[in-house]
Order: structure tokens, then C-alpha cells, then sequence
């Protein structure tokens, strides 16, 4: 556009100035226009305030803006003019800035076309390359970039080196020819090649693999000669005989060889037998101490089973370790269970006990449980209670059934003590299970394991 021009005569005085104003603000338009720009990719650009701002009430033909990018484009790019209406930012081929177009920080000058009636990108700083004219681009990366148009070609000049970090692909209808230097063979293909005159070095720390392939002679018998090495080698599937070999124990693995294969041997293996010394599979010796169950205490009320006691076993064994109490001096106590009931009557007990800082034998012969301490002996601080019980012919109903052992405990961790104890419910029924417990408080720890004995 061109600027207002005035032909009036000015009379002698002060005159208005306002049409060489206007001039003034014409003239701001014919050169680009600089901005302040905010936002990410919808840019909003604002004209640097002066004395005579440029009129700019419309987008017209040469429009020209710069500003300084105020962040990096991560999408579609507009651009709108104060209040004017935002319009696309397209780069010189056509299509619409996007994604990293734009570099925050960079300057970056636009201008309205009206064929379009976008803004063209004339210019970013150090960013894009805005012309078909032939340029030299210093210090720029191809990223996901395709090269397509007409047969250029790429040279690398001045003994540069070209580094790949990725694959270079081949594909379409045009020739795949790569020429190297020189007028050697180089094989690169998938298929079927014949090397002459090649040496694969396996010296340290090269390595030669064959993965999921046959190393085969095309005709007659291959020989393959080791250095250093007179010796067989077994490399076939077939059957053949090792001899003089050893397999170093604890450095190598034999895999795969069933206890069948293993000859020398008298009878068969089976699932209940094994190989012993003298050359015979045999069946193991039956064991008269089985351990049945274990209890484990963790503030439990009581420890109890229902499940061991059976006639499998004449004698069953209770080992107590380190049962310790809630509650200091205490008692523990063993209730014996008959037809599914804890039974709390009825006992014929007899305890006998004595520590380490009074030698007097202490009794007792409580008629509600059979007492594994003395009475109100157990502290609750240290090892707490371990020793042995036995119950004796649980099963059988022709007498009351006995329980006998031997206990030891502390009493506030500065006294050992000992409990021999005997007792039976005095009834001819079967035992079916023990309960254990003590008489205040809960089991704060410790374990029962519970043995069969033949």
C-alpha cells in the first residue's frame, strides 16, 4: 500500500498534523512489522507499542511480522494479529507448521498471503530451510526424514566418515546396488553365497556361531582339523563309545540321562526304591520316628491338634522349644481330647521339680490337667518352656492312656528349672488329641513338634 499524500496549503499558525500522522502510521507497513508474541502453537502477536504504531485494521498483501518464538511448537501453528482473526502458518511448501517448525527463542518472520490467505513462514532463525535454492546446512540431523524425489546422489567428500546407527533399507523397484571402494566380493544378502579365498579369524575376541544351521561337505568325507589335537570327537547323533573320558564333577553338567540309562545295577528303579552301594535297587529302610506336626505359637490362646494322635504309632512324642508365656509365673498345662471333647476332669497327675537355687523337691498333683511345670513356675521373659512328653497307646481302649516326661524352664530368666512329670486321664476311651495351654495369659512364641514313634 502506499502512504496518504497532502497537497493543501497551510496557512501561516499551528496546523493539524494529523494526515503527516497518518502518513507516519501508513509508512510503518511497508517494512516488517515487530511483535511481541505469546502462546505455544496458536501464537498471539502483538505490535511493539511507539509513538506511531502502524494502522493495521486488516490483513493485507506483503504483510510482514516478526517476533521472537516464545515456545517450541508441538502442533498445527496459527497466528493472529491482535484482534484480528488467527489464520494457519504454512511453511514454503504449502502445508501447515507443525511440530518442532518453530524453536522457542528463535526469531521468526511471517507474512499474509492473500492466495491463500495464511501466512506464510518466511523465515525462522537457525531452524528450517525455507527455499528450493541450492544452501549448504551446517550442523543440521535428518530425524524420520524420507528422501524421495527424482535420482540425486548423496556424495560424502573429503575422507568423511559415515556413521549408521540404525538400518539402511532397500526397498521398491529401483536398482539396491551398493558400490564399494575396491573390486572385492562383499556378501550382505540373505541368500545363498560362495566366499573365495576367506579367512574367518577366531582369535580372541572373535567368535564364530552357527544358530538353528548344519556345517555339511558338499560330497565325500569333511575333515576337520583342530590344532594342537589328535584326539575323537563326538559330534553326531548317532551312538558311539567315549573312551578314557571324564567329566570333571562340580564344572560340568550331564542332562537328560534317566535313572533307566544307568546299567550295572541289580533289580529296577521305581518311585519307592533307590541305588545303593553295593550295586542293588532297594527300597529304603522304614523310619520309626516321623515327625507328624508342628504347632507354632504367636500370641495364641492355646496350641492344639486333633489329627496325629492315631494308631499308626504306639508312642507319640511332643518336643517343646521355647514355649514362652504372655504372663509371668504361670503354668503349663496338657488336656488330652476324647470323643471331640478337651477333657477337664478326671486326671490322676503327679508333678516333681526342683531349680538351681533350691535343691527341696517341689509337688504337685493337680486333678484338671497334667501339669509340664511347676505350679506358677514359668516366667515370661527368656527361653521360656522346652523338653519332651510322651503319650503312650493312644488308641487302645483297655486302659487309661499315660503321659510321662521330662521339662525345663527359667523363672525371670535368673533360675533353671526341672519338671518330672506322669499323669493319665483316668478313663479306658481313645485319645484323639492334645491341647496346650497355660494358666493365664497366651503363648507369646515357641513351636511343638509332634512325633510318631513304632
Amino acid at each position: 500500500m502506499a502512504p496518504r499524500t497532502t497537497f493543501v496549503n497551510l496557512s501561516d499558525g499551528l496546523q493539524n498534523m494529523s494526515l503527516w500522522d497518518q502518513a507516519f502510521a501508513d509508512t510503518g507497513l511497508l517494512g516488517t512489522i515487530p511483535c511481541t508474541a505469546t502462546g505455544t502453537n496458536a501464537f498471539i502477536l502483538t505490535p511493539i507499542a511507539s509513538l506511531f504504531p502502524p494502522n493495521i485494521l486488516a490483513y493485507q498483501a506483503g504483510l510482514q511480522f516478526s517476533f521472537v518464538v516464545p515456545s517450541t511448537t508441538s502442533g498445527p501453528v496459527t497466528a493472529a494479529v491482535g484482534l484480528l482473526s488467527a489464520l494457519a502458518v504454512n511453511r514454503s511448501d504449502g502445508s501447515q507448521a507443525s511440530t518442532g517448525d518453530l524453536v522457542q527463542n528463535r526469531v521468526a518472520v511471517i507474512q499474509f498471503n492473500t492466495a491463500t490467505s495464511a501466512f506464510d513462514l518466511v523465515s525462522v532463525e537457525g531452524k528450517s530451510v525455507l527455499t528450493d535454492a541450492t544452501q549448504a546446512l551446517t550442523n543440521k540431523t535428518f530425524n524420520g526424514n524420507t528422501w524421495t524425489a527424482g535420482s540425486g546422489t548423496i556424495t560424502i567428500n573429503g575422507s568423511k566418515t559415515l556413521t549408521l546407527n540404525n538400518t539402511i533399507a532397500f526397498s521398491g523397484t529401483d536398482a539396491t546396488t551398493i558400490t564399494f571402494q575396491g573390486t572385492d566380493t562383499y556378501v550382505g544378502r540373505g541368500t545363498t553365497d560362495t566366499l573365495s579365498n576367506k579367512t574367518i579369524d577366531t582369535a580372541a575376541p572373535n567368535t564364530v556361531k552357527i544358530n538353528g544351521n548344519t556345517l555339511t561337505a558338499a560330497s565325500g568325507v569333511a575333515t576337520i582339523t583342530f590344532p594342537n589335537s589328535t584326539d575323537t570327537l563326538v559330534g553326531r547323533a548317532t551312538t558311539d563309545t567315549l573312551t578314557n573320558k571324564t567329566i570333571a564333577a562340580g564344572s560340568n553338567t550331564v542332562t537328560g540321562l534317566g535313572v533307566s540309562n544307568l546299567g550295572g545295577f541289580t533289580g529296577s528303579p521305581t518311585n519307592a526304591n533307590f541305588a545303593r552301594g553295593d550295586g542293588t535297587w532297594a527300597a529304603p529302610a522304614s523310619s520309626n520316628y516321623v515327625l507328624l506336626n508342628t504347632l507354632t505359637a504367636s500370641a495364641s490362646a492355646a496350641l492344639s491338634d486333633t489329627s496325629s494322635l492315631t494308631n499308626a504309632y504306639s508312642a507319640y512324642d511332643l518336643v517343646f522349644i521355647n514355649l514362652v508365656p504372655a504372663t509371668n509365673a504361670v503354668t503349663l498345662q496338657l488336656q488330652i481330647q476324647s470323643a471331640g471333647v478337651f477333657q477337664n476332669t478326671s486326671y490322676l497327675t503327679l508333678v516333681w521339680g526342683i531349680a538351681t537355687t533350691n535343691f527341696t523337691p517341689s509337688t504337685g498333683a493337680p486333678t484338671t490337667f497334667i501339669p509340664l511345670s511347676n505350679t506358677n513356675d514359668v516366667g515370661n521373659t527368656g527361653a521360656g518352656v522346652s523338653g519332651t512328653i510322651r503319650i503312650y497307646n493312644p488308641s487302645a481302649t483297655t486302659f487309661p492312656k499315660a503321659v510321662s516326661g521330662m521339662m525345663f524352664n527359667n523363672s525371670g530368666g535368673v533360675n533353671s528349672r526341672a519338671a518330672l512329670t506322669s499323669g493319665y486321664w483316668n478313663s479306658n476311651a481313645a485319645v484323639t488329641g492334645v491341647q496346650i495351654q497355660f494358666s493365664s495369659g497366651n503363648i507369646t512364641s515357641g513351636t511343638i513338634k509332634i512325633y510318631g514313634a513304632s
